[in-house]
């Protein structure tokens, strides 16, 4: 178990070494210096074994122990987007992929455990929406933000539905976690929840100023076909 010391030495190796692959695996691809195909195979099959892995160690219940928390979620719409390249998928990944797995690894929750594999799932959540964007396999598309944010919304909803009629609270959506988390900033039940409404309208935003400024970069190869194409068949 890495040592729970928040911005401890540990904690910020993690942090760095997670930023330095990304951008690293990102500009191999946009740089055309790695099979791009062969990458988007690794990714995927890291973040389903990442998953597996979970549902080994932590198992499966009804309703409190399901797989549905917010970068599982995210981690199957990550692995359909290596696969098809879907646009869609692609800007969800990014946006609500590197929001939410970015804050998870810089602000982890102070009352869970920190075991590799934590910062190992999230980090290949992060790397695959830069590969996919800022490698320049899925360009971002006008409105991609605000799209993502819709889709974000729509399954805030859906998830405190589900919330609300089975007693759970995925996504702390019924209450705050009972350790110390960036939540314990955001004010009590509801307002917190339209504070985290409010700091991702802000990530989405610079995220999109970020692939703004890296368009500036020179214009690099096609990426390679889908994996898998739905038009095919």
């Amino acid at each position: 178990m890495t040592h729970r010391l928040l911005f401890g030495p540990a904690h910020l190796c993690w942090i760095l070494g997670i930023a330095l692959a990304s951008a690293w695996l990102a500009s191999l691809c946009r740089q055309n210096r790695i099979p791009q195909r062969a990458l988007r195979t690794v990714l995927a099959c890291l973040l389903v074994g990442c998953e597996i892995e979970r549902y080994i160690q932590d198992g499966v219940r009804w309703p409190q122990g399901l797989p549905i928390q917010l970068c599982s979620v995210t981690a199957w719409v990550a692995v359909a987007a290596c696969i098809t390249l879907a646009p869609l998928a692609a800007e969800y990944v990014y946006f609500v992929g590197i929001s939410g797995a970015g804050m998870a690894v810089i602000t982890p929750d102070m009352g869970a455990q920190w075991p590799p594999r934590f910062f190992l799932t999230h980090g290949v959540l992060i790397a695959t929406g830069c590969v996919l964007t800022f490698g320049r396999l899925v360009p971002l598309r006008r409105g991609a933000a605000w799209r993502a944010y819709g889709l974000f919304f729509v399954n805030t909803v859906l998830m405190g539905v589900f919330d609300w009629t089975f007693k759970t609270n995925y996504w702390y959506l019924r209450g705050k976690p009972g350790s110390i988390t960036l939540y314990n900033w955001m004010g009590p039940w509801p307002v917190y929840i339209l504070s985290a409404g409010l700091l991702a309208v802000l990530l989405f935003t610079l995220l999109w100023a970020a692939w703004r400024l890296s368009m500036e970069q020179p214009a690099i190869p096609k990426a390679q076909a889908p994996l898998f194409n739905p038009q095919h068949f």
